[in-house]
This record gives structure tokens, C-alpha cells and sequence, in this order.
């Protein structure tokens, strides 16, 4: 059965292929390899980012993947402060492959363009985009 997301149904599977086919992901090892820290160090920054809502993970299988778009590179790879208020906004009502999916499609509220591509340089629109998702009208 499918689930309306953004006016159209879409099944929880057809939102997993989406949001991995999209290439915004990336695992702890990875994200060792980009801030330069042993995998192990980056295992219990990724937990404590996670469990203070810095971040969301996406759980495949046994290994947890976070979005890159959410990692900035300038602070060694840290999440960007914006995020944590976008999870604080958006987990009223999705979850964690919900968010993805948000993050990933295309929308009239920023012009065509998608919330990971602007959350970097246009975090208070994306803030603003997100209440509108959640809100409609009322902001």
C-alpha cells in the first residue's frame, strides 16, 4: 500500500530505492575517510550525532548511512547546525527514509530546486521549507 508523500503515492520500498539511487549517502567508513578520523572514532561521533538529533541515519541491512548533503565540509564533516532543526521539524511527522526523501525531491516552495542541494548555502529557507511541509499555510 502506498503512502502520500508530497501529493503522489509512493511505497515505503519505491521511497528506499529512491533515496539510495540518489547518491547522497554515505557510510561511517566513509565518513572516516572524509574527516580523516579512524573508523572507530567515526563510529561514536556518528552515534552521539545520531542520538542527539544532529543527524539521521538510514539503517541497510546491519550498517547506517547518513546523508552527505547534512555533513559540511568546511567543520571537518560535522553536520550543519541547520539540520538538527530541520529533524526537530520534519520527525513530527516522518521518519528517517521520509526525511531522505523530502531532501531529495524537487520543490515549488524553493523554486524547482531540492532541499539537499540548498540546505548548505540557504539553511533558512530550507528551515522555512520544511515547516511548510509540515505545516502548510500556517507559516
Amino acid at each position: 500500500m502506498g503512502r502520500e508523500i508530497r501529493g503522489g503515492l509512493v511505497s515505503v520500498s519505491e521511497v528506499k530505492e529512491m533515496v539510495l539511487e540518489s547518491g547522497t549517502l554515505v557510510s561511517v567508513r566513509e565518513i572516516a575517510g572524509l574527516s580523516e578520523t579512524s573508523i572507530q572514532s567515526a563510529r561514536s561521533m556518528t552515534a552521539r550525532w545520531k542520538k542527539s538529533e544532529k543527524i539521521f541515519a538510514l539503517k541497510v541491512g546491519r550498517k547506517n548511512y547518513f546523508p552527505l548533503y547534512a555533513l559540511d565540509p568546511q567543520s571537518n564533516f560535522k553536520p550543519l547546525p541547520s539540520i538538527h532543526q530541520i529533524i526537530k521539524i520534519l520527525s513530527v511527522k516522518m521518519g528517517p527514509w521520509q526525511m531522505a526523501f523530502w531532501f531529495i525531491c524537487a520543490s515549488r516552495f524553493l523554486q524547482g530546486k531540492t532541499p539537499s542541494v540548498l540546505v548548505s548555502s540557504d539553511p533558512d529557507l530550507v528551515i522555512a521549507s520544511a515547516k511548510f511541509e509540515i505545516d502548510g499555510w500556517l507559516h
